[in-house]
Parts: C-alpha cells; sequence; structure tokens
C-alpha cells in the first residue's frame, strides 16, 4: 500500500523548500563541492523530510509557510474552477484539480505540489506582463531603422531563458512606451542585465514588427553592446 501524507503538510514543505533553494527541477539536483552536500530537486527534497531522513536539508517550517500553503490551495482551488468553467483547463491544471479534491497524497502527489510555488510565481509573470503589454500595445513605437546600428537607454523589463536555445529573451522598454527585445547568452555572463535597471546599449535594428505573442510594436536588434550600466 503507498504510504500517503497530509496535502497541506506538503503545501508548506513545497513553500519552505521554494523559499530555501528555489525550484530545481526533477532530476537536477547536483552535489555543492564547496559544501560537500547533495542540493537535491524540490521534490527529492520534500520526500526526504517526509522520510526524515538523514540526507533531508534542514529548513526550519513556520507559521507563515503554514498560511501561505492554504493561500496557495485557495488560489489554486479557485483558478482551476474558473478554467473548468470556460472549459480552458489544461493536463496539468486538471491533475492539480484532482489532487486537491483529497486531504491525502502519495509519492506521485508529492511531485506535482513540488511544483506549484513556481507555477504560482510563473502565473503572476505572465499576468504581470500581460497588464505590461496591455498598456503598450496603445503607446510603442518603432525606434530606429533597419539594418542601422542605434543607441537605445532602457529601462530592462523581463528577463526570460529559453533553454531550448540556451540564451535569454531581454525585454526594455525605451523612452518609457517603446518596446526593444534582444537575445543574450550566458556568455557573456547576463548578471549585469536586472529587471528594473536602465541600461545604455548599442545594436543593430533587426526587425521592427507587431509581435504575434505582445500584440506590440516590437524594435528587435542583434549585436548587442552595453555601454553604459547606470
Amino acid at each position: 500500500m503507498k504510504k500517503k501524507y497530509d496535502i497541506i503538510e506538503v503545501m508548506t514543505l513545497a513553500i519552505a523548500v521554494d523559499e530555501h533553494q528555489g525550484f530545481i527541477k526533477s532530476g537536477y539536483g547536483y552535489h555543492d563541492y564547496d559544501k560537500k552536500s547533495n542540493v537535491f530537486d524540490n521534490k527529492t527534497a520534500i520526500a526526504r523530510i517526509l522520510q526524515q531522513s538523514p540526507e533531508a536539508p534542514e529548513i526550519t517550517i513556520t507559521q507563515t509557510h503554514r498560511d501561505q500553503a492554504l493561500e496557495l490551495k485557495d488560489y489554486f482551488d479557485s483558478i482551476i474552477v474558473m478554467k473548468k468553467l470556460t472549459g480552458n483547463v489544461n493536463g496539468f491544471e486538471d491533475t492539480v484539480g484532482q489532487l486537491l479534491n483529497h486531504t491525502e497524497v502519495d509519492n506521485s502527489g508529492v511531485s506535482v505540489i513540488a511544483s506549484l510555488p513556481n507555477s504560482l510565481r510563473i502565473q503572476k509573470q505572465r499576468d504581470e506582463m500581460e497588464e505590461f503589454y496591455d498598456e503598450k500595445r496603445h503607446t510603442s513605437e518603432y525606434v530606429g531603422n533597419v539594418g542601422k546600428r542605434f543607441k537605445f537607454s532602457l529601462l530592462i523589463q523581463d528577463i526570460k531563458f529559453i533553454a531550448k536555445y540556451n540564451i535569454h529573451l531581454v525585454t526594455g522598454v525605451e523612452g518609457d512606451v517603446n518596446l526593444v527585445k534582444f537575445f543574450w547568452s550566458k556568455d557573456p555572463d547576463i548578471s549585469d542585465i536586472l529587471v528594473g535597471k536602465t541600461m545604455d546599449v548599442t545594436g543593430f535594428v533587426k526587425e521592427q514588427s507587431i509581435s504575434k505573442f505582445s500584440k506590440c510594436k516590437e524594435t528587435v536588434i542583434n549585436r548587442v553592446k552595453i555601454t553604459n550600466k547606470a
């Protein structure tokens, strides 16, 4: 018989582990040679704690974590109900909804719940970007001329890592209204490019078009160089 765990306890651990180490996808744990210890993926870390394993990460559970677990459950309960009413629920959401209908989960359920804090974070980021694009659809204009080098002063709005191509997509705003995007690889380091930071960059205007994703006028640049880090 499969061992089962209280769902709120698992959600509490999911929040605490996510707070402790961020989200590490299943199978992507690693060995920290400096600390001489293993860093487990979130699912495994939660399982180790539940099993009271000597390898379990040392994480202090607080009442705040418990309160956040109840909020997390309420959020997914409500969002899934709304999506089911509109017939817009996906497979992952359907699985979450079925789990939340029970008071206990087995190990397969632990795996799903381990990802919920990160799923919530991603959804909030998407909601924020959708609001941002809604505003820019009425204001964004093209900047510079295609094929020409141009200097931009950009307020960095979003950085999205695209694992398939091992690059970052950086979204910036020029003049408070105009959307400018460029790709930035891991090498050179992206650590100087931060959301909320204003940067002077130069680049060649590669393309100007209305994005299928944002529905905004966007200027895409390449061969980007950071000339000033404000």
